[in-house]
């Protein structure tokens, strides 16, 4: 098989493991589980050694329950991530016939009829790949069952030819499978589902049996439980989900988890005090105890001595309550305490901050390594109109993102399945106490908004807002986002969004930068109050170090990007389809959306934290028979 190349970063997101990816050759493979990335035994970022593979972040460490991160292998170090064939059905483009073929075999699969072994060739037919393959809610995947859905039972005896056959129509209507046994039947219908608990092809295979032995037995086809990417290790386990068909080109096959966090001034000293407990700390999975117990109220340090009392033994509450608090894991009574000591929480207020980091005199040291500069702004400098809106912009020249690739879901974004179980899907056998991850310097500028002038919009749109806001509750769209937005600061943070989402845009068109390579990140307290967002550019490339988006983020060039994006999300090229349509059911990902598309609002996934979900443009900019609905109204600037 060809070979192909990937980039590193691709590795710890849309190319992880448990992809899908097309070689050179055009062959489509999936990435090996981590258990083949490093060789069995290797040592990795040992103390007081240094690694070019060793990724050090203590808060993502403590937070994921990991001792260390590691950047995934490049061919010019000797290293290959091994990759296997999927799926494993083929078929000839000649005579149709399907076959199917090891996920291990190299080089292209030749159509036995076609090509008959032994014999005088006047031609050469090599076999292509199916379109479609099956998968679940839970991250498994598997080949699409042909035998299954053409025979329309779940238990199939017949092992004779089929062909997939095409007529001169158009999408899956017009392919069908056809048995040698005399059973033929359409792919017409076979994506997709009423909705997520259900799926076309599991209904399909509920039904009475109508294969060729006619018994009329009920049965019921889910998914098996394979994981191809483990190789003979993911064969199959039990599992109850319903087995969805898709596209092996669709969006939906792999959704990978990727939490990040910016390098913060504290993590260097933090790390000196809680070397020693780090170790003990991940080696006990403190972690998802801690947030259990947060999660339904208990206390952290009482839950962890009762789980690891001999582990923990030698440590003071008070030094356990201070890794949890640095780690995010400390739920205080307070949930305004227990944010700002939280991961993101700790983020905003370095990047609010009204002092300079590093000072001048730490900055002129080169000897010193600065992973993170923040230039604070004058308020006054940005205009009249940006000052009743905004509480402080600060330029952010300098920053470090590690992102870390803690598991994967399929069918929708997040998944069902816990983080542990995510985790446990790239293991084909023990799950090692490492992930693989990426560093990437950028640039970028943060705004935060003004607390007082949103609680004067909100009191001043009640009612408008709450009905605005109905469709969203009403298809659960804070259900299905990341950050769990409580439904009291919904509008703020859909208004937010929408914002960075235009901001972004229009630097596509104000500065060069492409969309992929501009990235967003979103803070939001539980009142609400601490609201703020970070645009910048971490792409790994020349496009994050060339200090453009640092400059247009400065008074003379701010103020014109945001006028310039608030005008162009008034009106969008599908309105008024998109502003009706959208208002009245909701639109985009899982119906998450009011006023929002791709003409309009929408990025591309890879830059959005929510998936291109909670976007609206009305309570950005208001609607024409609501101009005052936004928090820019009539484009105030």
């Amino acid at each position: 098989m060809s070979e192909g190349p990937i980039r590193r970063g691709d590795l710890v997101s849309a190319s992880g493991v448990g992809a899908m990816t097309i070689t050179r050759s055009g062959t489509s493979v999936i990435v090996a589980g981590l258990d083949h990335w490093f060789k069995e035994g290797e040592s990795f970022c040992a103390e007081n050694s240094e690694n070019e593979f060793c990724i050090r972040d203590l808060r993502l460490e403590m937070r994921l329950g990991v001792s260390h991160f590691r950047l995934p292998p490049s061919k010019d170090g000797g290293r290959r991530i091994p990759v296997l064939r999927f799926p494993e059905w083929h078929f000839c483009p000649f005579c149709r016939m399907l076959m199917q073929s090891s996920t291990l075999g190299t080089g292209r699969v030749q159509c036995p009829e076609c090509s008959p072994a032994g014999t005088a060739l006047r031609r050469r037919s090599y076999m292509e790949q199916v379109p479609i393959v099956a998968v679940c809610s839970k991250g498994h995947l598997q080949d699409f069952p042909w035998r299954e859905w053409v025979h329309r039972s779940a238990s199939v005896r017949c092992t004779k030819k089929m062909r997939l056959t095409k007529s001169g129509g158009f999408g899956l209507a017009a392919q069908r499978i056809t048995c040698e046994c005399g059973e033929n039947r359409s792919l017409q219908g076979v994506l997709g589902g009423a909705d997520e608990s259900d799926s076309n092809l599991s209904k399909a295979l509920t039904a009475p049996a109508l294969s060729s032995d006619r018994t009329g037995s009920p049965e019921k086809f889910l998914c098996q439980g394979k994981k191809p990417w483990l190789g003979s290790f993911g064969r199959g386990e039990h599992c109850t989900e319903p087995l969805r068909a898709s596209l092996r080109t669709s969006s939906n096959i792999y959704f990978p988890n990727t939490p990040s966090s910016l390098y913060l001034p504290e993590q260097q000293s933090a790390r000196q005090f809680f070397s020693e407990l780090v170790a003990t700390w991940n080696a006990v999975g403190a972690s998802t105890v801690a947030e259990i117990a947060s999660a339904i109220g208990a206390d952290p340090v009482e839950a962890l001595r009762a789980q690891y009392g001999a582990e923990l033994n030698e440590i003071t509450d008070l030094d356990l309550r201070r890794a949890l608090a640095f780690a995010g894991n400390l739920q205080d009574n307070d949930p305004i305490d227990f944010w700002r000591q939280s991961m993101r929480g700790k983020e905003f207020t370095t990047l609010s901050s009204c002092t300079m980091y590093p000072s001048k005199s730490v900055r002129d040291d080169d000897d010193t390594p600065s992973f993170l500069v923040i230039d604070p702004t004058d308020l006054d400098e940005y205009g009249i109109h940006l000052r009743t809106r905004f509480a402080r912009v600060n330029l952010v020249p300098k920053l470090r993102e590690t992102r870390v690739l803690s598991g994967f879901s399929r069918v929708t974004s997040g998944g069902t399945a816990p983080r542990d179980e995510q985790k446990r899907l790239m293991w084909a056998k023990t799950v090692k106490d490492w992930l693989p991850a990426y560093v990437a310097l950028g640039e970028g500028f943060f705004v935060q908004f003004d607390s007082a002038a949103i609680e004067e919009w909100k009191q001043s749109q009640k009612s408008a807002i709450a009905q605005r806001l109905a469709v969203l509750l009403r298809n659960g769209a804070f259900a299905k986002t990341r950050q769990s937005v409580d439904v009291k600061n919904a509008a703020q943070f859909v208004m937010m969004h929408t914002f960075a989402h235009i901001v972004m845009n229009r630097l596509v068109y104000e500065c060069g930068y492409q969309t992929a390579a501009l990235r967003e990140r979103l803070y939001c307290s539980p009142d609400g109050k601490e609201l703020g967002v970070l645009i910048y550019t971490a792409a790994g490339d020349s496009d994050g170090t060339m200090g453009g988006l640092v400059r247009m983020g400065m008074a003379d060039r701010l103020p014109l990007v945001i006028q310039r994006a608030l005008e162009g999300a008034q009106w969008c090229s599908s309105d008024p389809v998109c502003r009706d349509v959208g208002g009245r059911n909701g639109q985009g990902p899982s119906s998450c959306n009011l006023a929002a598309c791709h003409s309009c609002a929408m990025v591309p996934e890879t830059a959005c934290e929510e998936f291109n979900r909670l976007l609206d443009r009305g309570l950005l900019v208001g609607n024409p028979d609501e101009p005052n609905l936004g928090f820019f109204p009539n484009n105030i600037l």
